[in-house]
């Protein structure tokens, strides 16, 4: 008869705690858990337990007993167990998220929660973000609404607020949709406000930002005190015109304005008209733009109100920059940073963001960069003002043919437009790309990206900025052969003209017109046109323009008798493609591109390629491929025959 086994001996609950814990562990928790000393002696007698790495550790002598001993311990008994451990660890002042995983497996639950949440503070406190994250998850996962709904609110924000410096968007706005969706429920229109405003800075598509802030602004104007009712329509306000919707932000600012006047807050009152100043500015009436903003600085002064002061010069600033005067705008923008310094009050790096393009826009190219390079080396530089920064090395690199400072600060300087919804430096950006690959020789792309800057303007009410891009695109189509793309190009400059008189919008629709008539055969008409173009934007002070005017004349063969004077200008900008097409690249060229006049010039005198690339911020694979192009171009086999045939040409004066 066979024998039976004698039953397993009953494990300890010592072994069993020792167990939970993990392969090592102290055993002064074991201790204050209250684990007989004689039941500890037991389990290292038994050799089921030996030293740990330190004389206050302990692990199990075979792993394998550790896990049996763990697949064994019935769920109440676990649970009884984690108690006592988590009591233990609180006991002992032990890391509040290990307390807490205790108690959590104990299903002590509100003890739990408290633990993470613990664990998240000290960890926000510390700057660990993303683990304080991870734990503040802990906490809501076993905290139902219906308990302690006001804290939860808390600790919903302070998610929120973790996620955002973490860089975790989609964590942030997992957040507030929670929060949002419990002020709808629960009718707490602040909160329910907040969140939508929240959410909407949070999307990476601005485009989905503008329903948000209208319910947002909406349930203010109708729930919340004239000042909380102020500040979010004028986030709409705001909204809308970064997209250039002057139309609509004109709709919205009627709300924002009512709301101003009841507050009775001259601080509120001050910005109100300060931005009423702008919008009529963005629709073409400086004269009444001027009045509005010299209404708020009054206010402003009047209620010695240094910030509202400060924006008051800004908006000077900005109207200036709406009606044309570059040096006002200068002016205006360097007294702003002035009196943010002088008062203390900061908030100048938003002035000097603008100044660097004002002083592109002069032809201060030094300042410019200067300036922008200021503005990049700020710590936590909000994503708008490098934008700005970052379109304003590029353009100067673009203009001055560096293709590769200018590709990587425009390509940045696009992607955190695009995510900014600041339409209205997209088209700079998107007119020095495109300006960048025409130099380059590549005709399908510059085309492609003179395409976006029309279907932009479609998308918007702007009179003023696309203005540039619409002009080199129009002589561009001309080029390319796209004659009813340069059609189009005029009749947009005429529907600008209705609302617009700037000497640069007339300057434009002009060049634009001498363009066609060149296209037509009548270059009699088209130096007409073209001269009053130039005097236009002699008038307007526009250097980078009056130059590229100079080179449309030169590329059609017409004369000019300020050569010389626009040859000093692009020396001075370092206009080094324009240079080239300036001395060397007339009708006669063969339609070289103003990259390969550039090169041709540097092989008349001697340089290599790499000599080559160096001087033009380009790679030597790069400049072997204008070479190869150029030599295509001329029929010529070897760079000297190259060279020769261009001598003999007088292209090379």
């Amino acid at each position: 008869m066979k024998r039976k086994s004698p039953p397993p001996a009953p494990v300890s609950a010592a072994a069993e705690r020792a167990a939970l814990l993990g392969r090592e562990f102290p055993l002064a928790l074991l201790r204050t858990s209250r684990v007989d000393e004689s039941e500890i002696a037991e389990q290292f007698d038994s050799g089921l337990w030996v030293q740990g790495g330190h004389p206050a550790l302990a692990c199990f002598g075979n792993p394998v007993a550790a896990r049996k001993i763990l697949k064994s311990i019935p769920w109440s008994r676990r649970r009884d167990h984690h108690l006592a451990l988590g009591n233990a660890a609180l006991q002992l002042r032990l890391p509040p998220q290990e307390v807490a995983a205790h108690f959590e497996a104990a299903q002590q639950f509100p003890q739990a929660r408290a633990q993470w949440l613990k664990a998240g503070e000290c960890a926000c406190a510390n700057g660990n973000y993303r683990p304080a994250l991870g734990w503040i998850r802990r906490a809501l996962a076993i905290w139902p609404w219906d308990d302690a709904p006001s804290d939860r609110v808390l600790v919903l924000r302070e998610m929120a607020r973790c996620a955002t410096n973490a860089r975790d968007s989609g964590s942030a706005r997992e957040a507030w949709e929670e929060l949002a969706g419990f002020a709808l429920e629960s009718g707490r229109h602040p909160l329910r406000v907040d969140a939508l405003h929240e959410l909407a800075a949070l999307l990476t598509d601005p485009s989905k930002a503008g329903p948000l802030l209208l319910e947002a602004a909406e349930i203010a104007g109708r729930e919340l005190s004239p000042a909380e009712a102020y500040r979010h329509w004028m986030g709409y306000v705001d909204f809308l015109g970064h997209r250039v919707r002057i139309h609509a932000a004109g709709q919205a600012f009627v709300h924002a304005e009512e709301s101003a006047r009841k507050s009775g807050d001259p601080a509120i009152l001050s910005e109100m008209l300060g931005w009423k100043g702008l919008l009529a500015a963005l629709a073409g009436e400086p004269e009444n733009a001027s009045l509005l903003v010299d209404e708020s600085m009054r206010v402003a002064i009047e209620h010695q109100l240094p910030e509202q002061t400060a924006t008051a010069y800004r908006r000077r600033a900005n109207i200036a920059d709406y009606a044309g005067n570059y040096e006002a705008e200068k002016q205006n923008q360097g007294i702003a940073i002035r009196y943010c310094r002088d008062t203390g009050i900061g908030g100048e790096v938003v002035c000097m963001s603008c100044l660097a393009y004002a002083c592109f826009r002069t032809g201060d190219w030094k300042d410019a960069l200067t300036t922008a390079r200021e503005v990049l080396a700020e710590n936590e530089l909000h994503r708008g003002l490098a934008a700005i920064a970052d379109c304003v090395c590029g353009m100067v690199a673009a203009f001055r043919g560096e293709r590769r400072p200018a590709r990587h600060h425009l390509l940045t300087a696009i992607r955190n437009l695009r995510a900014e919804g600041m339409v209205h430096l997209e088209f700079f950006a998107l007119w020095a790309t495109a300006y960048g690959h025409e130099c380059d020789g590549e005709i399908a792309a510059a085309t492609a990206t003179y395409d976006e800057i029309r279907a932009l303007w479609r998308e918007t009410d702007d009179l003023h900025d696309s203005v540039p891009g619409l002009l080199f695109a129009g002589a561009h189509y001309a080029d390319a052969g796209h004659p009813d793309r340069l059609g189009d190009c005029i009749d947009i400059f005429g529907k600008i003209l209705l609302r617009s008189s700037l000497p640069e919008v007339r300057a434009a629709s002009l060049a634009l017109a001498a363009e066609q008539s060149m296209l037509e055969g009548n270059s009699a008409e088209a130096s007409r046109l073209f001269n009053e173009a130039i005097a236009l934007i002699d008038t307007a002070k526009l250097p980078l323009e009056r130059v590229w005017l100079g080179c449309r004349k030169k590329h059609h063969g017409l004369e000019d008798p300020s050569d010389r004077e626009i040859l000093d200008i692009a020396t001075r900008l370092g206009l080094r493609p324009m240079l080239a097409n300036l001395r060397s690249c007339g009708s006669t060229t063969g339609d070289l591109t103003p990259r390969q006049c550039e090169v041709l010039r540097f092989l008349a005198d001697g340089l290599t390629s790499k000599e080559i690339g160096d001087r033009l911020s380009l790679s030597t694979r790069t400049v072997e491929m204008h070479v190869g192009r150029l030599l295509q171009r001329l029929d010529c086999r070897t760079r000297p025959e190259a060279v020769r045939l261009a001598a003999s040409r007088g292209w090379l004066r």
